[in-house]
């Protein structure tokens, strides 16, 4: 279960099928939708350009807006990524809800390697009071900071965006995650899988569509195992594999 924020993704169903040219058109779509909700775009469109013969990489679209007091800047699914030539115009994605269970097994993001602090904040904080009070008590309690894709974070919640966060919690998600073919699976978005996980939803994606549908993700998991993910889509089937 994912509340999405609009109906542009609840009308998708486990199994389901998307061209990448029908997927650009509903990312396309998107910005309409956030233009509307008052969310402000670097670029009103997604736009590609060929980088050699065989490659498409699409230009950066990033979006903010200020919600529940606090200023949220997001990067959209498509922002800055590029496809192969042939996949854009024959590839397709199946789409695939991970259940809230197996990502229960996320240890670590991409810039914080411990999560054991934050797992703990989660437990004490109540998000409809004083939340805020809670987050100084941490960072005076547990000072320590690390550089980042940022210059400088408490180490405790490094990566964790609070803004973002709420933006999911009070008003829906945005959007799946979109993985492009020989990409590994939460190479990226270690942080919205683990927002998504504290709600208790589960966490959507597109997977493209291969022979053998058999994606590994990175060793973000228990014990620095990775998330195999195997589908079968003519028996609707997907099996989760901790390797």
């Amino acid at each position: 279960m994912i509340n999405y924020r609009f109906d542009l993704f609840k009308k998708f169903k486990q199994f389901d099928i998307i061209s990448m040219i029908d997927l650009e058109n509903t990312y396309q779509e998107l910005l309409g939708k956030l233009i509307k909700d008052n969310w402000e775009l670097s670029a009103d469109k997604f736009e590609k350009k060929l980088v050699n013969k065989n490659k498409y990489i699409y230009n950066s679209l990033l979006a903010s807006k200020v919600e529940n007091g606090l200023q949220t800047n997001i990067g959209l699914n498509l922002n800055k990524k590029s496809v192969y030539k042939d996949f854009y115009e024959n590839g397709s994605f199946v789409y695939i809800e991970i259940p809230n269970e197996i990502m229960k097994n996320q240890t670590r993001f991409l810039h914080n390697s411990d999560l054991t602090i934050l797992n703990k904040f989660f437990k004490e904080v109540d998000w409809d009071k004083d939340w805020e009070t809670l987050i100084y008590d941490y960072d005076e309690k547990y000072p320590e900071k690390h550089s980042t894709n940022k210059p400088l974070e408490f180490s405790w919640r490094a990566n964790f965006s609070v803004d973002w966060f709420l933006s999911i919690r009070n008003q829906g998600f945005i959007n799946p995650l979109v993985f492009f073919p020989y990409e590994e699976m939460f190479a990226r978005a270690t942080h919205r899988t683990y927002m998504l996980t504290k709600l208790g939803y589960d966490f959507p994606v597109f997977i493209p569509i291969t022979k053998d549908i058999n994606i590994l993700s990175n060793d973000i998991f228990l014990d620095n195992k990775r998330l195999e993910v195997k589908i079968d889509i003519k028996q609707k089937k997907v099996e989760y594999n901790f390797k």
